[in-house]
Order: C-alpha cells, then sequence, then structure tokens
C-alpha cells in the first residue's frame, strides 16, 4: 500500500490546464498593471493646473508622469518574466508517494507530465532547511526531490519513511527554543 507524502496544489488531471490557467494568470497580471497605469496618468491629468488633459506630448513633458511609466514598466516586466519563465520550467509537483520499493514523485515539466522514480534502498533522506524545512531525497545520478515538512497533512507518513530525518527536524526545533 503506497503512503502519500505530498499532496500538491497542482492536482489537476492535465499538465495542459496548468499552462492554460497560468497564461490566464499573466494576461490577468498585464490587464491590472494597464489599469494601475492608466488609473495613475488619470489621477496625474485630474490634478494638474490646467484640468485633465490627452495630449501624450503635455504627458510626456509632465515629470510625475515618467515616474510612473517607469515604475509601472518595470513592475509589470518582472511579473510577466517570473511567471512565464518560473512557472512552465519549473517542475509543478502533482503528488509524491512512497512504495515499498520506490518513492515516486509525479508533475509537471513545461506542460508535458513527469514521473520521477527513486529507488527506496539506494536514497538517502536528511533533513535540509532549503526554502523552508524540508525532507531531501537523495539518490546519486537522480534529480533530488524535497518534500515540506511543516503544514504538510501526510506528517504522520513522513515520520515512518524517515524517522532519522524527522529526529534531526526535532532536534532542531528543540535547539531553536
Amino acid at each position: 500500500m503506497p503512503d502519500l507524502l505530498l499532496d500538491g496544489s497542482y492536482a489537476t488531471p492535465t499538465c495542459l490546464q496548468l499552462a492554460l490557467i497560468a497564461c490566464f494568470k499573466v494576461f490577468g497580471l498585464i490587464i491590472v498593471f494597464v489599469a494601475i497605469w492608466i488609473a495613475g496618468v488619470c489621477f496625474n491629468g485630474l490634478t494638474a493646473p490646467g484640468g485633465f488633459r490627452w495630449n501624450l506630448e503635455a504627458m510626456k513633458a509632465d515629470p510625475t508622469v515618467r515616474p510612473i511609466l517607469v515604475v509601472s514598466g518595470i513592475a509589470a516586466l518582472a511579473t510577466i518574466a517570473t511567471i512565464s519563465l518560473t512557472g512552465p520550467l519549473s517542475h509543478l509537483r502533482i503528488r509524491m508517494i512512497a512504495t515499498d520499493s520506490a518513492f515516486i514523485e509525479t508533475g509537471c515539466y513545461i506542460g508535458a507530465r513527469y514521473v520521477e522514480t527513486l529507488d527506496r534502498k539506494n536514497t538517502t533522506i536528511s533533513f535540509v532547511l532549503h526554502g523552508g524545512k524540508m525532507l531531501r531525497f537523495r539518490q546519486e545520478g537522480q534529480r533530488w526531490l524535497y518534500v515540506p515538512i511543516e503544514s504538510n497533512p501526510n506528517f504522520g507518513n513522513l515520520v515512518m519513511i524517515a524517522p532519522t530525518a524527522m529526529r534531526e527536524y526535532w532536534d532542531y526545533l528543540t535547539s531553536k527554543k
């Protein structure tokens, strides 16, 4: 009977749905930044001494418009780059289970489903601080797998699978007090 170690928040039926959701999020953020920019320009125009003006040359010459354009442009580009590059290019984990002979992780990578399998006998499990409190599953020649410990609803399964690593986690917690 496999033990569930991680049931990710990406539990959708297909990886294509994940890519579609990411595209909608990017499109939504673009709309938000355009709306913020338009609101900033309109507010600037309404508070100008001569009233609201749609003259693009006058807006470019106004010293208060340029910072709004620069900040909103940088924020929009940074958001789009972050979501566009890290989302589709990162491993989006759907699920990780432990069987009698292997640790199996399934997820999405660039819109395609993947399955990563580590042999249970050749895998070492240790407690690490890797962007949070994690268990690292390491096998020579394979990609390392990480499972978050805190707020993991499968905490009991983690204790059964990796008692030594969880003891290291307990020692870490008691040393912090």
